[in-house]
């Protein structure tokens, strides 16, 4: 009983390891996974390295970005680290303009 008493801190150790570690670790990279897996032509991402690019091309060694306009460059497909989010469309709304403001009438007070 006393050999189970000694393991029961280590158990809760190791327990309390894996929950702070090793589970985020695991989700990350399933993240990470699914954003590689998720990747179309016509992307724009961003590069481990800063670059951000747009992809051209999906091949089984990897992936072609284009950086600027007719430069291309061909990365791994792990290179990429995250993908922009697309622009969010504009609010269709109207400002008033100066013909619908009702003025007071300059008047003797």
């Amino acid at each position: 009983m006393e050999a189970l008493a000694n393991l029961v801190p280590l158990l809760l150790i190791v327990g309390v390891f894996w929950m702070l570690i090793w589970r985020p670790q695991r989700r990350k990279q399933a993240a990470v996974a699914r954003l590689r897996s998720s990747l179309d032509v016509g992307d724009r991402v961003m590069l481990g390295s800063g670059i951000y690019a747009q992809i051209r091309a999906i091949r089984d060694d990897g992936i072609q970005v284009e950086v600027a306009p007719d430069v291309l460059l061909r990365v791994h497909r792990d290179a990429v680290v995250s993908k922009e989010n697309p622009e969010p469309a504009p609010h269709d709304e109207t400002e008033p303009s100066d013909d619908s403001i009702t003025r007071p009438k300059d008047e003797d007070v």
